[in-house]
């Protein structure tokens, strides 16, 4: 086994954990919680894979599991992606190895005795150098990102665990949200400023034959726009032929959700803000000069 571990629930995961770690995949041992479709894809990337089959069980019921696996293998690095699954998991894990669970990683590497990580804080506008002892355990943010393929696909050990509890998972059918299925969306994030400048929004919207989106914040801290219209990870993944993005910073938790858009246009005052990355068009300005602007444009 590996010096270095990712723990997977999600195949989500895969590339991000391994795009943070910045070391060959080869080198890189899994543990993977989750059904035998999630194993076959992790061990396309790795040196090793361990496999806990949750029989369809949510991953959080096999935290303890998981926790004593990576504990007596000791590895002085452990990350994994902050999906639901993957925070319990890792959070077990961190407890097992006594030592801190940083969030918001964006690489970590093997310093000397230690380790050094990079974490995104307020926003993605200041990167913070954390040195840690080890075990050093992590949690990057679940993206789209291919992870690479090994020459050769890692062998898969089935682990045999009990879970913590016995879970059911109760299914029903969510609020449809209609954002999931428009071909024009127009989503605003925190730079709206209040609830009443949704009006103009909303006639922009009118012009172009588009659904209302919004960023997390906008939908769970703020309350201005419905929550099934949330687009991000945890949110709605959608694939319209065009998305306007007003006032939204462009974090990867919201990238994720739109990676499948044909056309992204931003509208924002911060030209570093990181939705310009991620745009076919970008337009620096203020939203409440650039939208009516817009509107008078589209008539």
């Amino acid at each position: 086994m590996s010096e270095i571990w990712i723990i997977v629930d999600d195949q989500c995961g895969v590339g991000a954990a391994l795009d943070a770690l910045g070391v060959p995949g080869e080198t890189v041992s899994a543990l993977v919680v989750g059904d035998r479709s999630t194993a076959e894809h992790t061990s396309r990337s790795v040196g090793d894979v361990r496999w806990i089959d949750a029989g369809g069980s949510p991953a959080e019921a096999w935290a303890n599991a998981a926790a004593a696996l990576v504990g007596a293998a000791a590895p002085p690095i452990v990350a994994g992606a902050a999906t639901p699954g993957g925070r319990a998991l890792m959070g077990a894990i961190a407890v097992r190895l006594n030592t801190p669970l940083v969030s918001n990683v964006l690489t970590v590497r093997r310093q000397g005795d230690g380790a050094e990580a990079e974490q995104s804080d307020l926003g993605g506008r200041v990167i913070l150098t954390l040195s840690m002892p080890v075990p050093a355990c992590v949690l990057v943010t679940p993206a789209d990102v291919d992870p690479p393929v090994c020459d050769v696909p890692a062998a898969i050990t089935p682990v045999e665990a009990v879970p913590d509890a016995i879970v059911r998972v109760k299914v029903e059918p969510g609020v449809m949200s209609r954002v999931t299925e428009a071909e024009r969306v127009v989503s605003v994030g925190r730079g709206l400023g209040s609830r009443e400048a949704l009006s103009a929004v909303e006639a922009l919207a009118a012009e172009l034959g588009a659904e209302i989106g919004c960023s997390m914040p906008v939908a769970d801290e703020l309350g201005w726009v419905a929550r099934e219209r949330y687009v991000g990870v945890s949110g709605q993944h959608i694939s319209p032929k065009l998305y306007v993005a007003l006032g939204i910073s462009g974090m990867p938790q919201h990238l994720f959700g739109i990676r499948n858009a044909q056309t992204v246009v931003a509208v924002n005052s911060d030209p570093r803000a990181p939705i310009f990355n991620a745009a076919d068009y970008g337009i620096v300005g203020d939203l409440h000069e650039v939208v009516p602007a817009l509107i008078e444009a589209l008539k």
